[in-house]
């Protein structure tokens, strides 16, 4: 059972209302039609007040009265028209008097106002910064009044949840102002009535407990979960129809109760008690089902006995719960005398064990210890039998974690609860009877037989002896257990499972040794990617080989360079290759023509990385990779670091081969530099054309105003290769000096120079390009192709047309009126 100071913990701080002080009463104070008697039981009915005895000059201030004012919704009345007055406040000034009026107290002379209060503004931001002010104080009447009235009315939820917060300095609250927060439309505000009511020793528990199950208004009902187990332990024992409903309600719910839910009906089920529970346990169905729900999310080893032992009969619910508690029991339960059985004869020292066993995984710490303490009381040699009893026994059997709508435990098979006996009580069992269970258990269980493991204190040769007898299928994890325990002194001892049939138990065994940077791994790893075959085996191999020095991975990826598995040369180009240089660089060359793209690819990221004095090896695996493998490394370098290209670059310019000088140009498109700028404008003067025409096409890509001139120039090649990349790149710089250089190389002789330059010129179709080349139409070598321009741009250049039409010279005119037709 959770202990009250955790549950409260749960429920939040608890706040103690202020001490009331004797006030003197106020005839007719009582509170808005909608929250009436929140705060005080209503009055009895009110009698006319007696004549007033004439009050001296120098009187205090009496209490004033108040009068119906129904035309003015912000005044401080109540639908019988009172003002709520509280004498700590100070007197209210009243509304004017009316016949219809009722006295609060005397009479006060002279004039009155309405009164307004700023939680009764219009303003929203005014009516919150009065709540906020008002939070963490005891609230007078007249504030708890007007309070209660936001709570009541106002359209703002926030303003309703800061209200319940304010409500919190009220000395009482009534039930029908509970009874409305709790049923408000907004899911907050229900939240915050559900702490402020258990806050409170709010008595109608079957209220809240709808609330606990209410999955429609989650805030509320997680709230309610953790506030009511702390509000049932404070009330009077709650009535058995209250619990019988709470447990039809549970039973009802539809899918069962989930994950998030099961620690709130946990602590209820130990607030209503275990045993109220187990006594609805063989009763009507829907009671059975209710209280085995409850049961099985409060999990005590006693709880689940109950539900393990219920005579479910026909109802499929509760055999399964039984089944599910058997299972989260585990093999104990068999131990273990059903509840309320007869034993026949007293319990054997097994089924003693095997309960105590259970318990030192209890969550209670006190449930814990007390179950060590009872183990150590047991003489050793039976604790160190019965443990490699259960070791032995439980061979592979062990049990699965529940699935299904209740929680996944940690296994309490019985190997994992003898591991837990070994490990509290530190029992003497040999090592060759915990590590192959041990090996066997799922990672997320191996915590108890780690810990079993050290307490026993094996020696090496005692662990490599137990890994190697471990079953093939769990030798692998086996050997990870013996490295983790033993360290470095077990690998000596686990050398022969370098042979062993397994590939995985061989790559155990160099992991760990890679792991230990124990001076045999390199040996061993290097016969393993010579001789083993298998692929995992040898990439695991390079793991290790990794760790040598420059000389041996450069020998080392020689040899897997040549392995017939891709994955083992790209494992070793990724693993080997890092800190290479000089000649062993020319194996990164081999990785990038190799036939795999996962291996020459894993090649690019190590080219990228070489150091400046491999930029030869650099520039030869640029020039002699094909396309797709050079766009790709040139992309590696963009990533890694520009200014290698711009180095390049600058090299390869002045290369005497046309071929590296094109090869340069490429490269510095792909970097912003200035430097790598000026190589590709100056290969437009190149004495070659094809470097010429690369620097015109890097152009293109680059969208270089300041070459604008250079490109210009380029008209005049006489390559039409040249022109025609020249032209391209020219329509792809935003530069308004392009439009004229366009049209001028509309009259190239090469066709495919003025289609690209009509293309261009497509591209730019706008209203003014269209005046530009309309006005060029009284040109006479140029009204053809500019005409044609004209009509491929369509209605963009009638407007143009028409006012050449209208003002231009009869040539030009006639031109026009041939294009408008």
């Amino acid at each position: 059972m959770v202990p009250p100071d955790d549950i409260e913990a749960l429920a939040g701080p608890r706040q103690h209302p202020p001490e009331r002080t004797e006030e003197p009463p106020i005839s007719g104070s009582w509170l808005l039609a909608g929250v009436r008697t929140a705060f005080e039981a209503p009055p009895p009915p009110r009698r006319p007040p007696p004549p007033a005895p004439p009050r001296p000059a120098t009187a205090p201030a009496p209490r004033v009265k108040a009068t119906i004012r129904p035309d003015d919704p912000t005044s401080m009345t109540d639908p019988a028209g009172v003002v709520p007055q509280d004498p700590a406040s100070g007197p209210v000034d009243p509304a004017p008097a009316d016949p219809g009026s009722r006295p609060v107290g005397d009479e006060t002379p002279g004039p009155a106002r309405p009164v307004r209060s700023p939680l009764l503004s219009p303003e929203t931001s005014r009516r919150r910064e009065a709540l906020v002010r008002l939070h963490g104080r005891p609230l007078r009447a007249a504030e708890a009044s007007q309070v209660a009235g936001v709570l009541a009315s106002d359209p703002d939820p926030s303003l309703r949840r800061l209200a319940v917060r304010a409500l919190a300095g009220a000395p009482t609250l009534s039930r029908d102002l509970v009874e409305r927060g709790l049923r408000d439309p907004d899911d907050g505000v229900r939240a915050a009535m559900v702490r402020e009511a258990a806050r409170r020793g709010y008595p109608d528990l079957p209220e809240l407990l709808d609330l606990a199950l209410a999955r429609s208004w989650p805030l509320a009902q997680r709230t309610a979960l953790e506030a009511l187990p702390l509000l049932i332990t404070r009330l009077p024992e709650p009535d058995e129809s209250v619990v019988d409903a709470f447990l039809v309600s549970v039973a009802a719910l539809d899918p069962p109760p989930l994950e998030s839910e099961r620690p709130g009906l946990s602590q209820l089920a130990e607030a209503f008690g275990i045993e109220r529970l187990a006594s609805r346990l063989g009763g009507p169905p829907a009671l059975s089902r209710g209280a085995v729900r409850l049961l099985l999310a409060e999990r005590s080893p006693h709880s689940l006995r109950l539900v393990a032992a219920v005579d479910a009969g026909a109802d499929p619910e509760l055999r399964q719960g039984a089944r599910d508690a058997r299972r989260l029991l585990g093999p104990a339960y068999d131990a273990a005398p059903a509840p309320g059985a007869i034993a026949e004869s007293a319990p054997s020292e097994d089924e003693l064990i095997a309960v105590l066993a259970m318990a030192l995984r209890d969550p209670d710490e006190r449930v814990r210890s007390r179950a060590a303490s009872s183990l150590g009381r047991v003489p050793s040699e039976v604790l160190t039998a019965w443990a490699e009893r259960t070791l032995a026994a439980a061979g592979g059997d062990r049990n699965e974690t529940l699935a299904a709508n209740t929680r996944a435990e940690p296994s309490t098979g019985d190997a994992i609860l003898a591991a837990s006996v070994v490990a509290a009580i530190g029992v003497p069992v040999p090592v060759r009877a915990l590590l192959p269970p041990a090996a066997q258990a799922a990672t997320a269980d191996r915590a108890p037989f780690l810990a079993a493991l050290h307490a026993v204190r094996p020696r090496p040769e005692e662990l490599a002896a137990a890994a190697i007898s471990t079953p093939r299928v769990h030798r692998a994890a086996a050997v990870d257990l013996a490295w983790t325990i033993g360290g470095r002194a077990v690998l000596p001892h686990l050398a022969a499972l370098l042979q062993d049939p397994s590939g995985a138990v061989r790559s155990a065994v160099l992991d760990a040794m890679a792991a230990s940077d124990d001076p045999s791994a390199l040996a061993a790893a290097a016969n393993a990617l010579s001789d083993d075959p298998s692929a995992p085996v040898r990439a695991t191999a390079i793991h290790a080989l990794a760790r040598g020095s420059v000389e041996e991975r450069v020998a080392s990826l020689a040899q897997a360079l040549t392995d017939p598995d891709p994955d083992v040369r790209a494992v070793a180009v990724e693993q080997l290759s890092p800190g290479i240089e000089g000649p062993a660089g020319n194996l990164l060359l081999e990785a990038l023509g190799d036939d795999d793209e996962r291996v020459w690819r894993a090649s690019l990221r190590q080219l990228a990385a070489l150091p400046p004095s491999a930029r030869g090896i650099l520039w030869t695996a640029i020039r002699v990779a094909g396309r797709e493998r050079r766009e790709a490394l040139i992309e590696a370098l963009v990533g890694s670091d520009p200014d290698v290209l711009t180095e390049i670059a600058l090299a390869g310019a002045h290369s005497p081969d046309p071929t590296d000088r094109a090869l340069a140009v490429q490269i510095g498109a792909h970097s912003s530099s200035p430097a790598a700028t000026a190589v590709v404008t100056f290969g437009l003067e190149d004495p070659d054309p094809s470097v010429r025409r690369a620097a015109a096409t890097a152009i293109a890509r680059m969208r270089l105003p300041d070459a604008v001139p250079a490109l210009t120039r380029s008209l005049s090649d006489p390559q039409a290769d040249v022109r025609v990349e020249a032209v391209r790149a020219l329509g792809m710089v935003d530069d308004g000096s392009v439009l004229e250089v366009l049209i001028s190389a509309l009259q190239d002789p090469e066709g495919r120079v003025r289609a690209m330059a009509a293309e261009a010129l497509l591209r730019w179709r706008s209203p003014s390009v269209a005046r530009t080349l309309a006005g060029h139409l009284g040109t006479p070598d140029l009204r053809r192709p500019v005409g044609e321009v004209l009509v491929r741009m369509g209605e963009t250049a009638i407007e143009p047309l028409v006012r050449v039409l209208m003002d231009g010279d009869p040539e030009t005119a006639s031109a026009a009126a041939s294009i408008l037709g």
